[in-house]
């Protein structure tokens, strides 16, 4: 059964992941591109220089996709199971409610995942083809909330559109914006003087808590608690 809504869950968000995919992947690339461009006009250690001192992050374009994508894809992929209400009825599906509504969210934090990945090889790739290590090693701890975003604003967007009580949701939406925001502070080509280079762990544990989110947000559903 589980396996069914599966194919279900890709059946209905494939379109959808192929729309945020291709969005993801033409800015990702926009970014290569810009660089090679500026490296053909200015010089090479012009550039370098740049980035280094003066925090030029040549891959800030990406830096609010991610969580454009995952705010897009919970909408897309909720919208029709409440406004059609098929999500009250897979809900009395003969299997435990928190297996159906983790198999439903699982399917699309792998989706975003698949296309964050893409996204971070194209990042990886343009930076160890232009500069040395340091800056790809201070790329990839920059560029890490910003993923981490990305999942947080699914997760959260899911259990604010599941939730039927407009209090609960306007707290875990308010919620749900004060943690996105601040996987946006503190980050420049000197990531090893940031608290995320020291603790991401630390955001990985709050952005996989939301993950819960959506189990309160359906029992409410469910049982239709205002």
């Amino acid at each position: 059964m589980l396996f069914a809504l599966w194919y279900k869950e890709w059946l209905k968000t494939k379109w959808t992941l192929v729309a945020i995919g291709a969005i993801n992947l033409l800015v990702a690339a926009g970014v290569y591109l810009d660089l090679a461009n500026t490296m053909k006009t200015v010089e090479a250690n012009v550039v370098l220089m740049n980035v280094v001192f003066k925090e030029y992050l040549y891959y800030v374009d990406i830096k609010y996709i991610p969580a454009l994508s995952g705010l897009i894809y919970a909408v897309m992929q909720f919208t029709p199971e409440l406004s059609q209400s098929r999500l009250k009825l897979t809900l009395h599906l003969p299997a435990p409610e928190q297996k159906i509504l983790a198999t439903t969210q699982l399917i699309g934090a792998l989706e975003l995942a698949a296309i964050f990945a893409i996204d971070y090889l194209i990042l990886a790739a343009t930076t160890l083809a232009f500069f040395p290590v340091e800056v790809f090693d201070s790329m990839t701890v920059t560029v890490a909330p910003w993923f981490f975003a990305g999942f947080a604003a699914y997760f959260v967007t899911a259990a604010a559109f599941v939730e039927i009580s407009w209090t609960r949701r306007v707290v875990i939406a308010l919620t749900g914006y004060a943690l996105v925001d601040a996987l946006f502070l503190g980050v420049s080509f000197n990531a090893g003087n940031d608290a995320f280079a020291h603790a991401w762990w630390a955001a990985a544990l709050v952005v996989s808590a939301t993950f819960l989110l959506l189990f309160v947000s359906g029992f409410h559903y469910k049982r239709g608690i205002v």
